[in-house]
């Protein structure tokens, strides 16, 4: 065991416990490299969906204060009607009896 860490560049004192968690990450660095790599993928995936998601969120909010104005209109317009029509009606109630002369 001595020889062997030695052959592979063990410093003074170092175990082969340490050594043998090296030789592991050496042997498993691709695969790291390769699940990092994945994982930067989705990142970039997750990043635009995130900036679409607040895209969609904006128009969707403008959507809304707009469909609030335009229904705040209509009611006006509504009323106004109303209050027309109800004038109209009020004036043929007014309007003179013809037996009175």
């Amino acid at each position: 065991m001595q020889t062997l860490a030695e052959t592979l560049g063990a410093k003074d004192g170092e175990s082969f416990v340490s050594l043998a968690t090296e030789l592991v990450w050496l042997w498993k660095e691709k695969e790291v490299h390769k699940i990092l790599g994945v994982i930067e993928k989705h990142k970039a995936t997750i990043t635009i969906t995130l900036a679409l998601t607040g895209d969609t969120r904006r128009v969707a909010l403008a959507t809304h204060k707009t469909i609030a104005e335009v229904s705040k209109a209509v009611k006006s317009i509504e009323a106004d009607h109303l209050k027309g029509r109800m004038k109209t009606f009020y004036k043929w109630l007014d309007s003179p009896d013809p037996n009175e002369s």
